[in-house]
């Protein structure tokens, strides 16, 4: 199923009330962090993505970008939070099965 018929199909269950889709403010309060927390794992996943467009343009023909991979920030890179399933609007939301994957792949192996 492609990313645009994952899309309407979670529309779809949106709209006829088989689907919760949670804000940001709904999964800080459900998850007890705070505001810049979530910001910094979502942008954490981004900055990847980032990372793996630059290491591509420098393998491909740009050698000069190997200097700006290094991560020296002291803060939290590990926990990535997944990207939101749509927008509302400019407002990212994201259905209660990613967050339930993200929280049961996130779990240290106990």
């Amino acid at each position: 199923m492609s990313n645009k018929q994952k899309q309407e199909k979670l529309v779809d269950d949106l709209l006829s009330g088989k689907a919760i889709l949670y804000s940001m403010s709904d999964i800080q309060k459900k998850l007890s962090i705070s505001r810049s927390t979530l910001n910094r794992w979502i942008k954490n996943g981004e900055n990847r993505i980032s990372t793996l467009l630059e290491v591509t343009n420098y393998l491909s023909h740009d050698f000069g970008k190997l200097s700006s991979l290094s991560d020296d920030d002291e803060e939290d890179t590990t926990t990535v939070f997944p990207q939101p399933d749509l927008y509302i609007g400019n407002s990212p939301r994201w259905s209660r099965e990613t967050v339930k994957n993200w929280i049961l792949s996130s779990q240290k192996n106990k």
